[in-house]
């Protein structure tokens, strides 16, 4: 038997207001974790992040209410029914079309299985059982502008991205580099046999600087991602109880980060008899 928990966490910053990053979490009708990560160029985003997140969370339910699904939502059709819904609220909220313009990451259980779908930029974070190092994937853009599903919805703003935009989406995995197509399905399976723990993070966990010496640049994603999934425990909000101390723990040493973050995870715990 597994017992399952999800939890979640946001933040902005000073430099960011209001806070562009929303995320959202929740064991009904299965385990789940969402967040959405707004463009601080587009206007808007700060809504338009959450209209995305609350609409990937309908569509989950949605799809697993009582059992239904016997298979994994399709990624382009999952990403199509969150995009139709979220764009439906932000006109009835009279919002720009940029609001949209956020990245979707968005992680499900179902057959005994964790399943990520991702949806412009972010990091994919996977511990194996018995495993103390973590499974890192970080999602990027060669021109630093991630596509969103936003652009779907907008057939002249899609044709000008593939013209204006026309680099590789690269995913950076254990050292190793793929470059995709910029629209290019990114979905990835982690049993909960083998996995105890599958997070996602917006890229503001890649923002963190020294303050103190700002000479040393950016701190190593990958030292931030440790900080904020050193669990001490899973039981109830266990990510907001983690990242909280992280960001007071870096404050204190002078280590700030200058984006927003977002951090939702899932853990996998093996009951015994």
């Amino acid at each position: 038997m597994m017992k399952l928990n999800a939890d979640h966490y946001f933040t902005g910053k000073n430099r960011h207001r209001p806070c562009e990053d929303y995320a959202v979490s929740g064991t009904e009708p299965v385990p789940y974790a969402i967040l959405a990560d707004g463009c601080s160029a587009s206007p808007g985003s700060h809504t338009g992040a959450m209209l995305l997140a609350l609409s990937a969370r309908r569509e989950v339910r949605r799809i697993f209410r009582r059992g239904a699904a016997q298979s994994v939502p399709d990624y382009e059709a999952l990403g199509r029914a969150v995009i139709r819904r979220a764009a439906r609220m932000a006109r009835l909220a009279d919002l720009p079309e940029t609001a949209l313009d956020a990245t979707l990451m968005t992680a499900f259980v179902t057959a005994e299985t964790v399943i990520v779908h991702a949806y412009g930029d972010g990091f994919i974070i996977a511990k194996r059982r018995g495993k103390p190092d973590l499974c890192v994937a970080e999602i990027r853009y060669e021109t630093n502008a991630p596509y969103y599903l936003s652009y779907q919805t907008d057939r002249a703003r899609n044709r000008r991205y593939g013209v204006e935009m026309d680099g590789a989406k690269v995913i950076q995995c254990d050292g190793e580099s793929l470059r995709v197509g910029y629209d290019a399905p990114v979905c990835y399976r982690f049993p909960v046999r083998e996995f105890s723990l599958v997070a996602l993070a917006s890229d503001g966990l890649a923002s963190f600087a020294d303050k103190i010496a700002p000479e040393k640049g950016l701190i190593p994603a990958t030292d931030m991602i440790r900080e904020f999934t050193a669990f001490r425990n899973f039981n109830g909000q266990f990510v907001r109880r983690r990242a909280r101390r992280a960001v007071t723990t870096c404050e204190k040493r002078g280590v700030v980060s200058t984006d927003d973050i977002s951090v939702a995870a899932i853990y996998a715990e093996e009951e015994t008899p």
